[in-house]
């Protein structure tokens, strides 16, 4: 698994500082890559360990358009997404494509459209929000129930 860390709020050096040293904490998670990104009041990282794409287009952060996304864990049902969704070219194979992809057609209620095991933080520098989910399942048990969302205005 990856590992994903971020901070928003605080001056941007200490951000950056702290979110390096989680991500050093983490590395041993993600031995294949890591990756920052910084906004002007949020600061996220990634450790990367590559299993569906091992090419640098699953590197993370991963951006498309205006959100960019953290994500750690797998979207079971990610190649039903990929079918479902309106995407003329894909860059990758990776899951994080998809969720990514998915929440420029679903916004914040992509989490109710994700089967796996995640968690994930999107900067949607649109709307200057940033969202955060993880499923809810009972590990090792796949489950659809649904995942928890932030803010709760995302949440059903």
């Amino acid at each position: 698994m990856c590992g994903i860390a971020g901070i928003a709020g605080l001056h941007p050096e200490d951000r950056r500082a702290r979110v390096t040293r989680m991500v050093e904490a983490l590395a041993h998670r993600g031995p294949d890559g890591r990756g920052f990104f910084e906004a002007p009041r949020l600061t996220l990282g990634h450790t990367r360990l590559a299993i569906l794409d091992l090419s640098s287009a699953g590197q993370q952060p991963m951006a498309d358009g205006p959100n960019v996304i953290v994500f750690n864990g797998e979207i079971y049902n990610h190649g039903e997404l990929r079918r479902r969704l309106p995407v003329d070219r894909w860059r990758s194979r990776a899951d994080t494509e998809t969720l990514l992809k998915a929440y420029r057609s679903y916004g914040a209620d992509v989490v109710y459209h994700l089967a796996g095991m995640f968690a994930y933080a999107i900067w949607d520098a649109s709307r200057q929000a940033i969202v955060c989910a993880r499923d809810s399942s009972q590990r090792p048990r796949p489950s659809r129930r649904p995942a928890t969302a932030w803010p709760p205005s995302c949440s059903r």
